[in-house]
């Protein structure tokens, strides 16, 4: 899944069923500013068409877009095509890449497509000869193949980042149970400067690098210490590495413990700070897996990480396959949320698409509520009416959770100004445990507000108000 920030919204690719149910697809789908759905296009072939999986689009000139679709299934060789798209998501051109035609037991794969500043591009995956052999191929900004490397090292390349001397930083995996991990530094015609391993026991891959500016490189993961035995949990650390530009490995920040937490994404921020985005198994609580953003300063130090989820019951996931800074400041996030055993509809998986601003917040002015945990899904059960208000008159807050929802502790709500600055708190009482509640704010001028609604441990709801 990727997913673009555009003049008036976010336009997001992902992979799925086809409409009729009969196969695999690309979908092109439009939002605007306030995440509202526009259209939807799809983009299919005969057989199940896969573009790759973590951000594994290209964005080019002029508000188009690239991708490389791999065909498979059946008798038939996998076949490799290059799509254009406009910013309507409609295809402008396709053109043949590869073909197992030639190869016995042929496999080839598309991990991603990456656009480089001459305006070619580096496809990502594996290569048939050697079969299921990690590789690269260099195409100029037609899609014509230049050259193609081949690295046994790893099984695949899932990810590249252009080094400003026009090398690569890549991103890849092993059939290794110590140091699954691999990142490879190459030069701009693909032979290989150095190649690391990391990760100690944890089930990791090779994340997509930062380079800095001095050439060095960070890479978000995990690590595990020591080899898990039969029976016991996998455990592990979500991690930060850094590699010197020359390859030597100079430090790993741990971040959190917990069962198969990793960190996924590292994102340069505002003010020498960073953005840090992984995910974890969580303990004795639901849902069972969540997202997990940091902020870090300068010096890579964690000030503050938060969870955040849709669907909340048991067996439920929330997970990210593309993060993006955005021009404001904060951040968009693609990827899916499956319910869990008591949702409607047990262990169904949707697209995901997320907005935070530079605090990490849905509604500006979360990092003052005093909670870590963002349960997302809840936020469309609050109404908030009239909207705009007029000065003086009641604002009535209605919040109809559903039956499975429960709350840890009071709901309470906080109206904070547009400067940030609390201008009132109330408790939000209900009548049961997932009856609705209503409460009524007068709030005191003319201006925007924003209001937040949380209990002891989430924040659940939120809104902006104008009072005129």
């Amino acid at each position: 899944m990727s997913v673009f920030e555009a003049p008036d919204g976010y336009l997001m690719f992902s992979y799925g069923w086809t409409l009729d149910s009969t196969g695999g697809a690309v979908q092109i789908a439009k939002f605007d500013l306030e995440g509202n759905f526009q259209w939807d296009k799809e983009h299919r072939r005969q057989r199940d068409a896969q573009p790759g999986i973590v951000d594994p689009i290209a964005p080019i000139s002029g508000g188009r877009f690239v991708g490389a679709m791999t065909e498979f299934g059946g008798t038939l060789p996998k076949v490799t095509y290059l799509y254009w798209w406009n910013s309507e998501g409609d295809t402008i051109r396709t053109r043949f890449l590869k073909s197992d035609s030639g190869i016995v037991n042929g496999n080839h794969g598309t991990r991603q497509l990456l656009a480089l500043a001459d305006g070619g591009f580096l496809h990502c995956g594996w290569c048939s000869v050697p079969l299921n052999t990690a590789c690269v191929t260099r195409l100029d900004s037609s899609g014509t193949i230049l050259w193609e490397r081949v690295y046994p090292q790893a099984m695949y390349i899932l990810n590249a980042t252009e080094t400003p001397d026009g090398g690569f930083v890549l991103g890849g995996v092993r059939n290794n149970q110590l140091d699954r991990a691999v990142v490879i530094r190459t030069d701009s015609a693909g032979a290989m400067q150095w190649v690391r391993y990391y990760g100690a026991y944890a089930p990791t891959s090779g994340g997509r690098a930062l380079v800095e500016a001095d050439g060095s490189v960070l890479l978000a993961a995990a690590w595990q210490p020591t080899q898990p035995v039969p029976g016991s949990t996998d455990d592990q650390w979500a991690s930060l590495y850094k590699y010197s530009g020359q390859g030597t490995f100079q430090w790993r920040k741990d971040y959190f413990w917990s069962y198969i937490a990793s960190a996924r994404y590292i994102l340069p921020k505002a003010n020498d700070h960073y953005w840090l985005v992984g995910g974890m198994y969580q303990y004795g609580v639901d849902p069972d897996y969540v997202t997990t953003l940091w902020e870090l300063d300068e010096n890579l130090d964690s000030l503050w990480m938060r969870r955040y989820y849709y669907y909340e019951p048991d067996d439920a996931k929330s997970f990210v396959r593309c993060v993006r800074s955005t021009s404001d400041g904060g951040l968009v996030m693609c990827g899916g949320t499956r319910q869990g055993i008591t949702d409607p509809m047990p262990y169904l998986q949707s697209n995901w698409l997320i907005k935070l601003d530079a605090f990490g917040c849905l509604v500006p002015g979360c990092q003052s509520v005093g909670v870590q945990e963002f349960a997302l899904g809840v936020n469309q059960y609050l109404h908030v009416a009239p909207n705009p208000v007029a000065q003086g008159q009641p604002v009535q807050l209605r919040f109809e959770p559903p039956q499975n929802f429960s709350a840890k502790g009071p709901l309470q709500v906080t109206v904070l100004d547009a400067t940030g600055r609390m201008v009132q708190q109330e408790r939000l009482v209900a009548s049961a445990p997932a009856a609705s509640a209503t409460l009524a704010l007068t709030l005191p001028a003319s201006g925007l507000y924003y209001l937040h609604l949380a209990d002891d441990t989430r924040w659940l709801a939120g809104a902006k108000v104008v009072v005129e």
